[in-house]
């Protein structure tokens, strides 16, 4: 069990990258109090921001080199990559045949868009490594709970657990910063021209 690392769902992540006036003091403060070496990133979380950065690319190409720059940052820090193993993976797939988890994967609406299912992914990650998860989508992570156990579940935005963290995890103290602290890409991005 990965006791001393906190797992940060891309709804978290988006806040730090944010410019000054669009940033939640409450996000932010939680980000800061995370020690440096504790912050775990998911890989889905990766691919959603990557994927949100070439997005808003196709209306300004210059957001989106800002962004991509800034998770260029972020990738470069002390900040942990939780691998998608193989029960990763596994978990993944009993999550996809789940009857009460099928709206994150099948769209039944007339107007067709993708669906990829990160939530779940980042909910299976969490669940192989022991790791709590902070998001600010909370209602999606608490529908996985119902079926799959999360080992924690904090929302930085209201300040509460909504699923205990396991007994004994602790992030400890920010003892031994250095270049490589993952708290120098926290908000507020520069805006650029």
């Amino acid at each position: 069990m990965a006791s001393d690392f906190v797992l940060l769902d891309t709804s978290v992540l988006t806040e730090a990258r944010k410019t000054k006036d669009n940033l939640n003091d409450d996000i932010v403060f939680f980000l800061r109090q995370i020690p440096a070496g504790a912050l775990a990133v998911p890989h889905a979380a990766i691919f959603e921001l990557q994927r949100g950065a070439i997005n808003v690319g196709r209306k300004d190409p210059a957001r989106e080199r800002a962004y991509t720059a800034w998770l260029d940052r972020l990738l470069g820090t002390d900040i942990w990559l939780p691998p998608v193993n193989v029960d990763v993976r596994r978990l993944l797939a009993r999550m996809t045949m789940t009857p009460e988890l099928e709206d994150f994967w099948v769209n039944h609406s007339f107007k067709p868009r993708m669906k990829f299912g990160c939530d779940c992914e980042i909910a299976a990650t969490a669940i192989i490594y022991g790791i709590p998860i902070a998001t600010t989508d909370v209602n999606d992570f608490m529908r996985i709970h119902r079926s799959f156990a999360l080992p924690g579940l904090y929302s930085p935005a209201s300040g509460k657990w909504h699923v205990p963290p396991p007994k004994g995890w602790s992030l400890g103290e920010n003892l031994n910063p250095d270049e490589m602290d993952w708290h120098s890409v926290i908000g507020p991005l520069q805006a650029s021209p």
